[in-house]
């Protein structure tokens, strides 16, 4: 007797091979036959997630016309409203990790979900289609409290989602938001967003300086980090110290070598710290 676990690795052995030379008649070959069960339709969506970065877009969108052609899309459609939560949450991932930007409004019902790990689900796919309609739809489940803050940072991880955040950090209903917004930012690698977070410095609470340091260093910014080696609040300058360190700034060193004498143990300890990474720096 075959095991389902081995006929599942043939499968999606099988499914990455056709990905890694990609035709109009393979894909079509690959979609019909990811059709034939909700597992095989899976299977096709995680292996088309391994192979995404190095798809070209016009096999991209191949894949995709096929997918939605075979009727994928919709028996994943189908499958998110189950009864049963493990179906929903794999439906969920699947539809992300296919990149079916038409399921963006199921995949925004289902962050408000009552199982905890399809909203998890929803908003990892949402990341995954990466659209403006996705982002607004992560901030709105952040600001509900619908996901655990840190999936959802990762979710909007990245300049796809540079506008709906910068939106969202600027406005004023959501200041109780801009912790995580910066979190977020952080991750988008946009130089618009460095910009903003710098701005928002003077005027912001300890815990968000602090998130806006570890952020610019995300983003590559040594001057703002620089600066906040000067903050009034040990925190933030223990993770301005922290955060030169990783940038491997060495134009920082003399404010490090100040910060071996400051008042507070964590900024003398991670001044240490990165003075110690610099000198191992090549």
């Amino acid at each position: 007797m075959i095991s389902s676990t081995n006929a599942t690795g043939r499968r999606r052995a099988r499914f990455a091979a056709m990905l890694e030379r990609p035709d109009d008649a393979g894909l079509r070959r690959l979609a019909a036959a990811a059709a034939r069960s909700e597992a095989a339709a899976r299977d096709l969506a995680a292996e088309a997630d391994r192979a995404w970065p190095g798809l070209p877009e016009t096999d991209r969108d191949l894949l995709a016309y096929h997918v939605r052609a075979a009727g994928i899309a919709r028996t994943l459609e189908r499958a998110s409203r189950s009864w049963l939560a493990s179906r929903r949450e794999r439906a969920a991932l699947a539809m992300g990790e296919l990149r079916l930007v038409e399921a963006s409004p199921r995949l925004a019902e289902l962050l408000h979900d009552r199982n905890r790990w399809v909203r998890i689900a929803a908003a990892r796919a949402l990341g995954c289609i990466a659209s403006p309609f996705a982002a607004r739809a992560l901030i709105d489940a952040l600001d509900h409290g619908l996901v655990p803050e840190q999936r959802l940072v990762e979710a909007l991880g990245g300049g796809w989602a540079e506008g709906p955040l910068l939106l969202a950090f600027r406005a004023p209903r959501t200041v109780a938001l801009r912790v995580p917004l910066a979190d977020a930012l952080g991750r988008t690698g946009s130089p618009a967003a460095a910009a903003a977070l710098a701005a928002a410095m003077p005027a912001a609470s300890v815990d968000l300086r602090v998130r806006i340091v570890r952020a610019l260093a995300r983003l590559g910014e040594p001057d703002p980090v620089r600066a906040a080696m000067s903050d009034p609040h040990g925190l933030v300058r223990a993770q301005a110290a922290w955060a030169l360190g990783r940038l491997g700034d060495d134009g920082a060193s003399g404010l490090l070598e100040a910060g071996l004498a400051d008042s507070t143990s964590r900024v003398r300890a991670n001044s240490a710290a990165a003075l110690r990474r610099l000198a191992a720096t090549p």
